[in-house]
């Protein structure tokens, strides 16, 4: 994140011209914290993953722990088999990057992205096809 910083720095300062004016580098938006999801497609929880007849995998709660450099995401989920309701939770890691108002999430787990878009007090990720609405 520093190095992305320095280069946006140091870009900036090298489009300068000779006036001698003072112009203010913008401060990167920090996305760090616990971000809770609130929304998939506008929709709220929970989310249906998978559905074959009455069975189903639902995601019932998703919660995003964003540090400095890298991210922690862990998802409660809804299993119902033949009647049987089961609960369990998947834990993802990975990286992310914010330039101005937007974040991409680069995930561990299977190498997928997620371009993000940051609010006040929102942060909306899209990743294949699927739209989170997540809040602080």
């Amino acid at each position: 994140m520093r190095k992305l910083v320095a280069l946006v720095a140091l870009a900036t300062l090298g489009a300068c011209g000779s006036d001698n004016s003072t112009a203010a580098i913008p401060t990167p938006i920090s996305i760090e914290g616990t971000w809770t999801l609130k929304t998939v497609n506008g929709a709220p929880l929970p989310f249906t993953l998978v559905q074959v007849g009455a069975n189903k995998t639902e995601a019932t709660s998703d919660q995003l722990t964003v540090t400095k450099t890298t991210f922690t995401e862990v998802t409660q989920l809804r299993t119902t088999i033949d009647g049987e309701v089961t609960q369990s939770s998947v834990t993802d890691t990975g990286i992310y990057a914010v330039v101005g108002s937007n974040a991409t999430f680069s995930f561990d787990s299977d190498g997928s992205k997620g371009v993000g878009t940051i609010g006040a007090g929102t942060l909306t990720i899209v990743q294949e096809g699927i739209t989170l609405g997540y809040a602080k």
